[in-house]
């Protein structure tokens, strides 16, 4: 499972960057059936030089800016590769954790 999520504040960049992560979640889901999990956590602040922030499985892809629908993808797909093997095809094939700890041993 891939968990993104939004730290949004109240102004307009981050509405529109937690719109676009939704609908790239969505997007992602049912074209490559990905395992997608895609919440938001609003911050009360005056202060939004920091927002909006997308986290992807724990690293930060974006900070303070609204991020392009590529840049979104291609951390998805990152974070895929760093628990997978690369299928015949050159795609990164989905593998469990049980099966990254035999490969490693």
């Amino acid at each position: 499972m891939i968990r993104i999520t939004v730290y949004k504040g109240l102004d307009n960049p981050s509405t529109i960057t937690w719109r676009l992560v939704k609908d790239i979640s969505i997007t992602l889901a049912r074209e490559y059936e990905l395992d997608l999990t895609v919440d938001s956590i609003e911050v009360p602040t005056i202060d939004y030089e920091n927002l909006p922030k997308v986290i992807v499985n724990g690293k930060i892809v974006v900070e303070g800016r609204i991020p392009g629908v590529d840049e979104l993808v291609e951390a998805v797909f990152n974070t895929i590769k760093e628990k997978s093997i690369i299928g015949p095809a050159g795609f990164p094939l989905p593998v469990s954790d049980e099966h990254l700890a035999l490969q490693e041993n």
